[in-house]
């Protein structure tokens, strides 16, 4: 049953008021809790994301590095005269990334 707030009297509608206000309040609070929950995982979930991306670029970094370290290597080894085969077994390259050198 509903009673239109027009037939309340002066206290009734202060009641009902506050009422209201607290009502409004704690949406407000809720609202402001998901946001700012919203806002944090935002944070932490592009941290992770740039801790893993980083991660994985050095990972890569030094894995280019290290192939880039065995062909120097295995160029000079070349350079020096030494059996493909040998280069191969110290660098861990194959024979025909070898031969392209």
């Amino acid at each position: 049953m509903c009673i239109p707030i027009a037939s309340y009297n002066s206290d009734e509608r202060s009641i009902y008021e506050e009422s209201l206000k607290n009502l409004w309040d704690l949406n407000n609070c809720l609202d402001t809790a998901k946001r700012n929950g919203h806002d944090e995982g935002f944070a932490e979930g592009r941290a992770e994301g740039r801790a893993e991306g980083r991660a994985e670029g050095e990972a890569i970094g030094l894995e280019k590095g290290v192939k880039k370290e065995k062909i120097e290597n295995a160029r000079r080894m070349k350079e020096c005269g030494v059996d493909s085969a040998i280069i191969s077994t110290v660098t861990g390259l194959t024979i025909s990334e070898i031969e392209a050198l």
